[in-house]
């Protein structure tokens, strides 16, 4: 039968219990035991004859002449049940949910079975649970449709509960050794605490640009300075690097901190650690070498070289010390431990000397000028922070998605998120859709405003100035061309923009409320902008007056061509 006949037969069956008066998505259930519980308790169920009412999924039907056998399924196990009343196949599909009411008995095939008194429906579903699930090859389908993983297959489902157990595994040993549990924010004004490239967000309220947290480090450091001696965060951080079976751009980490300890006592304390979550995979001690001695067979300290050449091949649970100072811009000392090839924690002997870690980071700004965009940036107020002073301390991060794969022996990071970040399906088609989209920039100048050739032409300066650092590199497609003497040209932005004339102050604002409807990128020049480069003067001048005393002397559109035509269209060329 094709999909679209089993969709329809569902609908018919649902349409069925609602002409009968039944509500097949009732809120409530009225489950009196798990079926884990029903099973541990059998025997006694069955001498007392108490009458159970089990729920779950519908997961196979088997009819015998008058009777119907179902496996049924909930979090916790599967039992089969017997009906005998009536046929539940003509409303009931494999995949919904059921509620059933009766006393337990034994098969004469030995099978622990509900024979159901009555029975009601929980939720009548309308596709079909794949029948070949167990047998697809395409990963990537399962990653998508986790949901149909998780009830086809369960070792997926133990995979996650393993998961669970680790988080709360931690967080009772950090707990029991005194570790405080925070929360710092996600939102942030500077991102910091690791070298790598964050997400870009922008807050509506405040228009300001804030980017998603890449480590929580230095706000966890800051609550050492306020006095807390250890603290730990369970969080989720954004990266916007690159894709593999070890990276994913979002991913779980657990950082803590310890004031007053060293990164010596930090090696005992992650044994301590990953022997009291899995006894039955780490044993003490761990192996301990130098970062220098897994390299001098490779003749360079390179990070890369060393993930390259060196890693994959630790897998015995190892401690690697001794890294090059450059490599870590906020420690003082670090070790890496390492298992299965893993990289599963780095920790530090934290930098608190706060000149020292201003030289740092403006080492790490002096690499951002030159191009590295993973680079570290200048955090003030960090550095303040220190300045009152910071306890000595030993930091911690571990990355949980890694450390759950190699606890459940799962070959990618994919295998241990819930929901993976997957590229759409459609990709080739909306890149391509998006392509064809030409976009437009068109400034509209107030020429009735009075003012001089000279103010005209900063009017669309400080607009064109204005449009480029709101939207930065999303104007681009490259950043340089290259001449044929290998000489660097920074790219101009590809995108067409002109410039038009308007009558009147009205006459933009309307533009300006038109250009915001249609969703487009908008910057405007007021009479007080080019009056005063103070931005203080103008916000307090602002402030003082409604849109309408608001003097528009110009303003700029950008977004998809035929929307900035059509809204300027009858606006005439700037001459």
């Amino acid at each position: 039968m094709a999909l679209d006949e089993i969709k329809q037969s569902r609908i018919d069956k649902l349409s069925k219990l609602r002409s009968a008066g039944i509500d097949p998505y009732p809120a409530k259930s009225w489950r009196t035991h798990t079926i884990a519980q029903a099973l541990d308790g059998f025997d006694d169920f069955v001498k007392n004859k108490n009458q159970l009412v089990l729920v779950g999924r519908v997961m196979a039907m088997r009819g015998h002449g008058a009777i119907t056998f179902i496996d049924l399924r909930d979090g916790t196990g599967t039992i089969q049940i017997l009906h005998k009343k009536d046929k539940p196949s003509e409303t009931t599909d494999i995949g919904d949910f059921i509620e059933a009411f009766g006393t337990l008995f034994t098969t004469a095939k030995g099978e622990k079975t509900l024979e159901v008194e009555k029975w009601r429906m929980l939720t009548k579903s309308l596709a079909p649970l794949p029948e070949k699930w167990h047998g697809l090859q395409d990963k990537e389908e399962r990653y998508r449709r986790r949901y149909l993983d998780m009830i086809m297959d369960a070792g997926v489902r133990q995979v996650f509960e393993k998961r669970a157990k680790i988080v709360a595994g931690i967080r009772g040993f950090l707990e029991k050794n005194g570790f405080l549990e925070v929360s710092t924010p996600a939102l942030q004004t500077l991102y910091g605490g690791a070298s790598a490239r964050p997400f870009k967000t922008h807050l509506n309220a405040l228009d300001m640009d804030l980017f998603l947290r890449i480590a929580p480090e230095l706000y966890l450091k800051r609550l050492l300075v306020g006095g807390f001696d250890r603290v730990f965060e369970f969080v989720t951080n954004f990266r916007n690097e690159g894709i593999d079976r070890e990276h994913n751009p979002e991913f779980s980490a657990v950082e803590f901190y310890a004031a007053y300890e060293d990164y010596e006592w930090g090696m005992k304390f992650i044994e301590d650690m990953m022997v009291s979550i899995a006894p039955e995979r780490f044993r003490k001690p761990f192996r301990r070498v130098k970062y220098e001695d897994l390299m001098r067979e490779h003749g360079s300290l390179e990070d890369s070289v060393f993930k390259e050449k060196v890693r994959p091949h630790i897998i015995e649970p190892t401690f690697v010390t001794g890294y090059p100072k450059e490599m870590f811009p906020l420690a003082k000392d670090v070790f890496q431990f390492y298992v299965g090839g893993l990289e599963l924690v780095k920790a530090f002997s934290e930098l608190n000397d706060p000149i020292d870690q201003r030289e740092r980071f403006s080492a790490q700004e002096n690499k951002r000028a030159k191009g590295d965009e993973e680079a570290q940036r200048m955090d003030e107020d960090f550095i303040e922070a220190l300045e009152y002073g910071m306890p000595p301390a030993a930091g911690f991060g571990i990355g949980i998605d890694r450390l759950v794969m190699f606890l459940t022996d799962q070959h990618s990071i994919r295998d241990v998120i819930p929901f993976p970040f997957m590229r759409p399906k459609d990709l080739k088609e909306i890149t391509a859709r998006k392509a064809k989209e030409s976009k437009i920039a068109v400034a509209v100048v107030n020429t009735s405003a009075g003012m001089e050739r000279w103010q005209e032409m900063n009017t669309i300066a400080h607009l064109n100035a204005a449009f480029g650092a709101r939207m930065g590199r999303e104007l681009l497609y490259q950043d340089k061309i290259t001449t044929k003497d290998n000489q660097a040209i920074n790219l101009n932005i590809q995108h067409a923009i002109m410039i038009k004339m308007a009558d009147s102050s009205q006459e933009i604002m309307q533009l300006i409320k038109k250009a915001h409807e249609a969703d487009l990128e908008v910057a405007e020049f007021t009479r007080e902008m080019l009056e005063t480069t103070d931005d203080k003067k103008v916000i307090a001048t602002t402030k003082q007056k409604d849109q309408k005393e608001i003097e528009y002397l110009g303003v700029l559109i950008f977004g998809k061509k035929t929307l900035v035509e059509g809204l300027t269209k009858e606006l005439k060329l700037f001459t």
